[in-house]
């Protein structure tokens, strides 16, 4: 595959899954063809976007998560205020 890349291809590319050889063809058409870099540009912002929403999910609690939390809040709430009143 000597041609212009695909947008799979890129993303291969992107990610250092590409053959050394392809890869180097690929740099030097980036260097040529400023559309083809400006579209590898856009799939490497993307490709970060996607790894950064990816992680945000990660790292948001789930709803079954948030339940137990604001159950064990009113528990301990709850238990407090029964231990002032005594």
């Amino acid at each position: 595959m000597n041609g212009r890349p695909n947008e799979a291809e890129l993303i291969r590319f992107i990610e250092g899954e590409l053959t050394a050889k392809r890869a180097r063809q690929i740099e030097t058409m980036l260097v040529d063809d400023q559309s083809l870099a400006a579209e590898a540009e856009l799939l490497c912002r993307a490709l970060a976007m996607q790894d950064d929403l990816q992680e945000a999910v990660r790292d948001t609690p789930g709803i079954e998560t948030e339940r137990r939390i604001e159950n064990s809040l009113v528990e301990t709430v709850t238990n407090v205020i029964g231990n002032t009143k005594k």
